[in-house]
Formats: structure tokens, C-alpha cells, sequence
């Protein structure tokens, strides 16, 4: 999991080029997460 500058968070599920990378965000005080987008590896770059 990696937090960018923008407050939103990558989680990589896979591996190498074959894997997806999530974009989602998290509200501590509601205990909710929202998904952003899914996005192959190689797309994401």
C-alpha cells in the first residue's frame, strides 16, 4: 500500500506485469473505503 500526496492510496494486488493496482480512498471516522479505479499494471505504467 502506498499513500500519495493527494491523500488517496495504491494497493498493488498481483504480481509483476500481470497485476492490478487500486485506487481507493479511506474515511477513518466512518470506517468506509471508496474505490476509485482498477487499473492493469501495464496501463497503469
Amino acid at each position: 500500500m502506498a499513500v500519495r500526496r493527494d491523500g488517496l492510496r495504491e494497493l498493488i494486488i498481483g504480481r509483476g506485469s500481470w497485476g492490478y493496482v487500486a485506487l481507493y480512498r479511506y474515511v477513518a471516522e466512518s470506517n468506509v473505503v471508496f474505490v476509485l479505479a482498477i487499473r492493469s499494471q501495464r496501463e497503469a505504467g
